[in-house]
């Protein structure tokens, strides 16, 4: 997983608690990921690198956004990836240092997972955001294998 702190994906945060995109391609990765946001340094080569190192053949690469509801240190983490039948199924949720104290306004942590897909006959990504509120929302995306 890469960390990339942008909502570089729009989403309303008075109806939703993030959003999520699928990259089969490095082209479409390259199209949407925020390639100079990020909490590092060298957040773009940081990023090129990451969707480089994709092999799409068997591989894909999941972006995920979510609000923290304070200005501080946030972030993804992703709790579980299993595989329901076709579908891969998982919870990723926004921590932080602390939701009650900080400047007022949200931060927007969100990242990049790459998940090896060989062999396993996806037909679908089903993928429940938690907020830094502990609100969640179930995302799901088709994969065209």
């Amino acid at each position: 997983m890469l960390a990339t702190h942008s909502p570089a994906l729009r989403f309303d945060t008075e109806s939703s608690v993030g959003a999520v995109e699928l990259y089969e391609s490095s082209k479409e990765a390259y199209r949407s990921v925020p390639l100079d946001l990020g909490p590092i340094a060298d957040r773009r080569s940081t990023n090129e690198a990451f969707i480089d190192a994709t092999d799409f053949e068997s591989e894909l690469l999941i972006y995920v956004v979510t609000e923290w509801p304070l200005t501080n240190q946030s972030e993804i983490e992703v709790e579980n990836l299993t595989l329901s039948g076709d579908t891969l199924v998982g919870t990723v949720r926004a921590i932080g240092n602390n939701a009650e104290e900080g400047d007022q306004a949200p931060m927007f942590p969100a990242g990049l997972v790459r998940v090896s897909v060989d062999d396993a006959h996806l037909t679908a990504v089903e993928i429940t955001v938690v907020d830094g509120r502990d609100n969640e929302e179930v995302f799901e995306e088709a994969y065209n294998d």
